[in-house]
């Protein structure tokens, strides 16, 4: 039974954030912003990221951040699976060339937004602690 809770109150909510996150900053963000400013729909996926870990953190006070950081790896899947289409989105050729660039746009993005939500959710729980 104990493992069940674990896997409903932690595992799962957690492999959700992160599938939002990820089509939230990855993919919705930069098809609405095609034209615009870099530095606009950059802040804009910064943002996103924060709200998103905030209602998170709201949502689900007591996982752990380890936890949190372990399941990334959920992002990190959807943009494997999904490389030619994202590649797409931000322009990137799909020649193995490409594919370093896609390394570098996407994944290094996506280990900065999950050490930014990380921040985000422990400063949370430390404040709900005090």
């Amino acid at each position: 039974m104990k493992n069940k809770n674990f896997l409903l109150d932690n595992i799962i909510p957690t492999a959700i954030c992160h599938f939002i996150t990820f089509v939230t900053a990855m993919v919705i963000i930069p098809m609405l912003a095609k034209g615009v400013p870099d530095i606009i729909w950059l802040s804009l996926r910064i943002t996103a990221v924060v709200g998103i870990a905030v209602m998170f953190a709201a949502k689900y006070p007591s996982v752990n951040i380890a936890l949190y950081f372990f399941m990334s790896v959920v992002q990190d899947i959807i943009a494997l699976v999904f490389m030619p289409q994202i590649s797409r989105i931000y322009g990137i050729s799909q020649t193995p060339l490409g594919e370093f660039e896609y390394i570098g746009r996407v994944f290094v993005w996506i280990t900065g937004i999950v050490i930014l939500q990380m921040i985000v959710i422990a400063v949370i729980q430390y404040r709900r602690k005090k």
